[in-house]
């Protein structure tokens, strides 16, 4: 059980601008393969080609 659920802490939105971090972070960021690509060789698939294996293995027979 969590804090907020059992009453000693509270919960409250935020933003990345509100929060103390130590290094500054981008706003938005995309992830990009292309580095790992052309230093190993290895190209990451399409995941909208791995979404529908990924979910059938979830499933229960």
């Amino acid at each position: 059980m969590s804090g907020a659920e059992k009453g000693w802490a509270t919960l409250r939105p935020t933003t990345t601008a509100q929060y103390p971090h130590p290094a500054p972070r981008p706003l938005y960021t995309v992830t990009c393969n292309q580095k790992i690509e052309a230093a190993f060789g290895i190209r990451m698939p399409v995941w909208e080609d791995r979404i529908e294996p990924f979910v059938r293995t979830l499933q229960w027979h």
